[in-house]
């Protein structure tokens, strides 16, 4: 009799703990549902106290960590949900996400692979994998993969997206936007797919479909700060400049810590004229994201248009350590050394660039500019045939060869090159004035006072002397 009363005790406190428990997570589920998580958290501390050896508990306090971006939290619970019940699918498709997110992307594909293997039905791991995959620049595998998640859930808006995407990486952009506008037709306002068709519209230089779009992202999400600044960046190529910073301001004012809207911000004022501002919003993001090479270089700009060369190589240094295969990088700071007179030292940096990247006539005509300063004539006249061989549009190198035959009185051969450059840069008077000084040293004093006229009217104080001196 004894051992009966037991039992039945048993069994009413095990019902009793299992309903409890059950009552927790209900609650906590529910919280879920409706994005509170801290509080679904709390009723499910509550469950596992209720029942530390029920799986689901862990599983869905898991989730909220994940959503609020804890994810060593996350996995942590998840290991636990997995240690109880390890046949679950869902469980690992959610580890998987814990772990790709702290770039653990090795056990992310593991654990997106179990889940495939132990429920081949659930769209979500292929999706999953087929994200890690394009992020691995494995297109094809992505591409399969994401074609398998849509059969098995074909009205899923997201997955199109995800398609879209991996097809604009395989520059199929035609069949990505056939993509997007069929997410589109379920859901015309769905954010990502707007989104992207804005992007994609935009760089077409096709703004009213981009405004279009971009507007449709901000009205089905007006909390999220990303349409705010690509609607600022089509606003730009409107020339609607202060709505585009209308733009950026709000993207900020909705999310004070999201780093590419103080950068998208900060190259508006650089654009602008406003470098201070403009390296005030490259600092703030520099101090979000410490390992952006972009920012600091950015900002070495800004320091440079404000005749601060010596900050400005100090960020290129910087962001040289974070992508040292990066031949723009050397190439600033050889401007930058050059324009201190520092023209040994630039030329080292140019160098390196070169060696980089041959092709980038920039380089050479730079490093030609460096000798030229050194007077070492001949390696700069290299230098600038080497940039004409790779860009014959750059006008910079024909002033400069023009400059090398001014030097040496060799007029004939000056004015071949001033005549090619200004046609070019007709509006330079600099170059007028020497044209016109070798035309006058050959005797031909018209055509000398005509160049000295058209570079007074552009305000050059020497051609007016010249006319004065010159010209009856």
């Amino acid at each position: 009799m004894y051992l009966r009363v037991l039992f039945i005790c048993l069994c009413f406190s095990f019902s009793a703990m299992a309903q409890k428990q059950q009552k927790f997570l209900d609650a906590g589920i529910k919280l879920i549902g409706e994005e509170k998580y801290e509080l679904a958290i709390g009723e499910l501390k509550n469950a596992i106290a209720a029942n530390p050896k029920f799986a689901e508990s862990y599983y869905q306090r898991g989730r909220c960590y994940l959503n609020l971006g804890k994810n060593a939290d996350a996995k942590k619970d998840l290991d636990k949900a997995i240690e109880l019940d390890p046949k679950r699918s869902t469980y690992y498709n959610s580890r998987g996400l814990a772990l790709e997110n702290v770039n653990d992307t090795l056990n992310a594909i593991s654990n997106y692979k179990q889940a495939i293997s132990l429920d081949s039905n659930d769209y979500q791991p292929y999706s999953n994998l087929a994200h890690v995959l394009e992020a691995q620049q494995k297109y094809d595998a992505a591409l399969q993969n994401i074609n398998t998640s849509i059969r098995k859930n074909s009205r899923e808006n997201s997955l199109y997206v995800i398609k879209g995407s991996i097809l604009q990486a395989l520059k199929d952009t035609a069949n990505a936007i056939n993509c997007y506008q069929i997410a589109l037709k379920n859901d015309s306002n769905f954010y990502g797919a707007n989104y992207a068709l804005a992007i994609i519209y935009n760089e077409k230089d096709n703004y009213k479909l981009a405004l279009k779009h971009i507007n449709h992202s901000i009205n089905s999400d007006p909390k999220n700060p990303e349409g705010y600044v690509e609607k600022g960046l089509i606003l730009e190529n409107t020339k609607d400049t202060l709505e585009a910073l209308k733009n950026y301001d709000k993207a900020i004012e909705l999310d004070n810590g999201f780093a590419f809207a103080y950068f998208t911000r900060g190259s508006y004022y650089q654009e602008h004229g406003n470098s201070t501002a403009g390296i005030a919003d490259f600092t703030k993001m520099i101090s979000l994201d410490p390992n952006d090479a972009d920012a600091y270089i950015s900002r070495s700009e800004c320091y440079s248009d404000t005749d601060n060369c010596g900050a400005a190589i100090q960020d290129l240094e910087i962001a040289k350590k974070i992508t040292p295969n990066d031949p723009g990088i050397y190439f600033q700071i050889g401007i930058c050394q050059d324009e201190i007179r520092y023209y040994r030292e630039a030329i080292e940096n140019f160098n390196k660039a070169i060696q980089i990247d041959s092709t980038a006539g920039e380089y050479y005509y730079s490093r030609g500019n460096s000798f030229y300063n050194l007077e070492e004539l001949e390696l700069a006249k290299k230098d600038y045939f080497k940039a004409l061989k790779l860009d014959s549009t750059s006008a910079g190198p024909y002033f400069n060869l023009g400059n090398i035959h001014f030097d040496k009185k060799e007029f004939d051969l000056a004015i071949t090159y001033y005549d090619t450059y200004l046609k070019l840069e007709p509006k330079d008077s600099d170059a007028l004035v020497n044209r016109g000084i070798c035309k006058n040293g050959i005797g031909l004093e018209k055509d000398a006072c005509a160049d000295w006229n058209a570079a007074s009217v552009l305000g050059s104080f020497e051609a007016k002397e010249n006319i004065k001196k010159f010209c009856k």
